[in-house]
């Protein structure tokens, strides 16, 4: 089944990227979409959604100028993750439409992180991730969801603010990367120095950036052979900005309706043909 938030990712991000050089927004590919920039494998044939780093002000800023455009849960009363996204419209989360996920780069200390990364915030933050989803047809992912919901009343919610606040540090030793669930994996993102340069680059004919210390930040996340790293074939796919679907099982359900609903017309078309003949 082709996915409309898939084939669309390219516009969407096209449109953050003209906004962010309109109002001289920093930003950098980031993730899968920052790899698939030297990528062996063809990772920007098999992502569904573009991702990219900014700095905490010029999020807020773009938060502040494009309201309609940015989810995150200090905004949204039914948005919970701590994954911030850009979007076409954030009024209506579980429309159908692309978006792009938004990490932030804050300037923190080791002992920091290490405080932050703890039992209680993995669960918050997992919690969070899960919280918002309506509905999915991945049984795995409904178990889930269905466990989180019963308990979140007991789970003190965790903002995005919140974790900005926790990890920030003026007098920093490095840089993180978020990510939405608070594991020790966040460590991968750690990124000694940075000296916020740019780099000019090209992906499917979009002029994108990139951070100036982009390969050992790939090299720790992907492994020295960054460029070889692939991604495993699935069918679960996003079906609009917040939930995860089996997209083979939706095509096999509409193609079974439409199978239904042709037998159900043919029948009551030789139905009316045996009637007239009666008639006669």
């Amino acid at each position: 089944m082709a996915s409309y938030v898939k084939d669309k990712k390219d516009e969407i991000l096209k449109l953050f990227v003209d906004i962010c050089n309109e109002n001289n927004y920093w930003y950098s590919l980031d993730d899968l979409s920052l790899l698939s920039l030297f990528s062996n494998k063809q990772i920007n044939e098999k992502i569904d959604h573009h991702t990219v780093m900014m700095t905490y002000e010029s999020y807020e800023s773009l938060r502040a100028k494009y309201p309609n455009h940015v989810l995150d849960n200090a905004k949204h009363s039914e948005y919970h993750s701590l994954q911030i996204k850009f979007l076409e419209n954030s009024e209506n989360i579980f429309l159908e439409q692309p978006f792009i996920n938004i990490n932030l780069i804050i300037p923190t200390t080791v002992n920091k992180i290490n405080k932050f990364i703890n039992l209680k915030n993995k669960i918050r933050s997992t919690f969070a991730f899960y919280k918002t989803y309506k509905q999915t047809n991945i049984l795995t992912l409904r178990h889930k969801i269905k466990m989180i919901k019963s308990f979140a009343k007991f789970v003190k919610p965790l903002l995005y603010k919140t974790l900005v606040n926790d990890i920030y540090d003026e007098n920093y030793e490095g840089f993180i990367i978020t990510s939405p669930i608070i594991t020790k994996n966040i460590l991968k993102k750690w990124i000694p120095h940075t000296s916020f340069k740019l780099i000019d680059a090209k992906l499917n004919e979009i002029n994108v950036k990139l951070f100036f210390e982009y390969e050992n930040y790939l090299i720790e996340i992907y492994g020295k052979k960054y460029s070889e790293y692939d991604l495993q074939s699935s069918t679960n796919n996003y079906l609009n900005p917040v939930e995860i679907w089996d997209l083979n099982l939706i095509n096999q359900k509409a193609n079974k309706d439409s199978a239904q609903k042709e037998n159900t017309e043919n029948l009551n078309s030789s139905e009316d043909l045996e009637i007239k003949e009666n008639k006669k």
